[in-house]
């Protein structure tokens, strides 16, 4: 199995809630769709107790099957057949913020 995770902020002018919302109802199941992720998780981080905000609103994690299958997700997300996709991340995503990296994962 190959993960990778990618750390993103939401535009300004959005609430958290409107975010979170099109994230799940809109974006999330285009990428699944597209991409078709092995697995596919996102984590909300939540306001500080002083209700400073974290520095991303999402941090996402892609499972795939092998790298080939990171590959293939790759070529497609290049691809003009992925262009709704990323017209969707530039409605919702400040994507000066992405940050993406592929992880060693390891548990215990």
């Amino acid at each position: 199995m190959i993960k990778t995770i990618a750390m993103m902020k939401r535009k300004p002018g959005l609430s958290r809630e409107e975010f979170i919302r099109h994230y799940e109802e809109h974006h999330a199941p285009l990428g699944q769709r597209l991409l078709g992720f092995a697995r596919y998780v996102r984590n909300y981080p939540e306001p500080r107790p002083d209700g400073t905000e974290p520095p991303f609103d999402v941090i996402s994690e892609f499972w795939f099957e092998s790298k080939e299958a990171l590959d293939r997700a790759l070529a497609i997300n290049a691809s003009p057949q992925a262009q709704v996709l990323r017209e969707d991340e530039a409605r919702f995503i400040d994507m000066s913020t992405l940050v993406a990296l592929r992880v060693d994962e390891r548990a215990t």
